[in-house]
């Protein structure tokens, strides 16, 4: 029987560690109405935590289940439906087996969501919920979403992101790591505390020029709304206003016991009672981290931000544009970090934009290619911050090894590379043997980039900012850039010519810089 009334009806399926989601919701009158959601208990992490893979026992769990979820949705007539997975399939050293499989006995695709894409929706959603609170508006927040297996920590302060890093330590990969220590002394909580505290004091949170640096704390992950319900705490708005009191004097009720009598006290699952225990021990750590007496704990659901961009594009535009503004954000204030010129990485930004939007036709890359354009331009002197006789080098792995927030891990490689190979002293990538471990796609992508950035920083080879603008104009495999200025520009120019020559091997096209003098034209 097709359940179906309405509009147009979308379907997300999220494979967590420790649970199987599927949101089914309705578009009715521009509106996004939620119309069933089921949920299944999966023992994934686990698998993943301790043994690095997921059995095909599992697979078999988790294909049934799946099949469960098609009859579902063909009841309620979806329309269009997307499956992702976060860290237990993304960890699996076997999930192209586990993928395969499914995509052969359920022809499901699985999109692995890599763990900054996973933050930054859900980070997006937190934003979202809490943009009317004041507190969160005019202060500075660290907002951190405690995963199953992983732990992501954001700086939110005037409606942008300072700082991003996720960190591999989840609610439940932490009760794995240490669950055994239970038995053997009776002092476990010291010994769980002690190991999150020496993690979070080791994190080099960037913070905003403000005072007092952290003004709030939020707080979100698989057991909130059980925290929030023990504490007794009523949801508002979405969202759940806890204070440190509440919070400190539920850890210590439960901290002395085991999982079973925890279970057993609070007649939750034992899985459950494993999330609580350790959460609250992270909750209590970012507490005393932060100095802060209340806790914002906004609901957050993937499935709910993912069925949406589904159901209305344009919020999945909306969403593209704020995690664009975000990561721009997140990686000045790393390059503040790192003590780099300000204005001329502005500068050099500014240029490889204007020649990247005029030459379209010729590189036909795509504008979340730019950013990757816009972050080299923003970090490409980092290195110098660490030593300037290998600054390159430096810069390279640096930047390699940043979390910079909404980019994959693989994105943040290809920025190094663009940075690493900014020098003058080869005229082509070859010569760079981290190349080769990259496809031909990618080193063309790379290639791309490196040829528009590098053009773009010889116009300000002095850091002087000689040229306040640029004129860039491509037609007929032509590439000509002009400019004016009233000093000295011989430096720029033999840069720009230098740089040439890497450009025409890309493009086949010899880039021309007429340089005029300001002076002439003023008269």
């Amino acid at each position: 029987m097709n359940k179906k009334k309405g509009g147009k009806t979308a379907a997300v399926i999220d494979i967590g560690s420790n649970i199987l989601r599927m949101q089914i919701s309705q578009l009715r009158k521009g509106e996004v109405f939620p119309v069933d959601r089921l949920e299944y208990p999966v023992t994934l992490g686990h698998e993943v935590f301790t043994s690095g893979k997921i059995s095909f026992e599992s697979l078999r769990e988790l294909s049934s289940i799946l099949r469960g979820f098609s009859n579902v949705m063909n009841e309620y007539g979806v329309d269009d439906y997307r499956i992702v997975a976060t860290t237990a399939l993304r960890e699996a050293l076997n999930k192209t087996f586990i993928t395969d499989q499914l995509k052969i006995q359920n022809n499901m695709s699985v999109s692995i969501l890599e763990d900054n894409q996973e933050k930054s929706l859900i980070f997006s959603s937190i934003f979202d919920s809490l943009q009317n609170v004041e507190a969160i508006r005019s202060g500075t927040s660290l907002v951190t979403h405690i995963g199953t297996g992983t732990i992501g920590f954001s700086v939110y302060s005037n409606g942008t992101v300072a700082f991003s890093q996720n960190i591999p330590l989840g609610a439940l990969k932490l009760h794995d790591k240490l669950g055994a220590l239970q038995n053997v002394t009776d002092d476990f909580y010291t010994v769980i505390s002690e190991y999150v505290n020496l993690i979070i004091q080791h994190i080099a949170i960037t913070l905003p020029e403000v005072n007092p640096p952290i003004t709030n704390l939020v707080i979100t992950g698989s057991a909130t709304r059980t925290i929030a319900s023990l504490c007794g705490v009523p949801e508002t708005d979405g969202n759940f206003i806890l204070t440190a009191k509440q919070i400190k004097k539920l850890f210590k009720e439960i901290r002395s016991l085991s999982t079973e009598k925890l279970s057993l006290k609070y007649s939750i699952t034992e899985e459950a009672a494993e999330l609580l225990y350790s959460s609250l021990a992270i909750y209590v750590q970012l507490i005393d981290f932060t100095k802060a007496a209340t806790v914002f704990a906004p609901r957050t659901d993937l499935c709910s931000t993912l069925v949406r961009f589904l159901l209305q594009p344009k919020s999945g535009v909306s969403f593209q544009e704020q995690m664009r503004e975000n990561t721009i954000s997140c990686a000045r204030e790393t390059a503040k970090n790192y003590s780099c010129n300000r204005s001329h990485a502005e500068q050099v930004r500014k240029f490889a934009c204007q020649i990247f939007d005029k030459m379209k036709k010729a590189h036909g890359l795509d504008q979340h290619s730019k950013l990757l354009l816009e972050v080299a331009s923003i970090l490409h002197d980092s290195g110098y911050y660490v030593n300037s006789k290998q600054h390159l080098s430096s810069t390279f792995d640096l930047i390699k090894n940043m979390d910079i927030y909404g980019l994959t891990d693989e994105e943040t490689l290809y920025i190094a590379y663009v940075a690493r190979y900014t020098g003058y002293e080869t005229d082509s990538l070859d010569e760079g043997e981290d190349l080769y471990f990259l496809s031909d796609e990618k080193r063309l992508l790379v290639s791309k980039l490196t040829a528009i950035f590098r053009l773009a920083d010889s116009l300000d080879k002095s850091q002087k900012q000689k040229f306040d603008s640029i004129k860039v104009k491509f037609e007929h495999d032509r590439l000509l850039i002009t400019a004016e200025t009233d000093v000295n520009p011989y430096l720029e120019k033999w840069a720009f010519a230098q740089c040439a020559v890497f450009f025409k091997e890309v493009f086949g096209i010899m880039p021309e810089l007429l340089v005029k003098s300001a002076a002439v034209r003023a008269i």
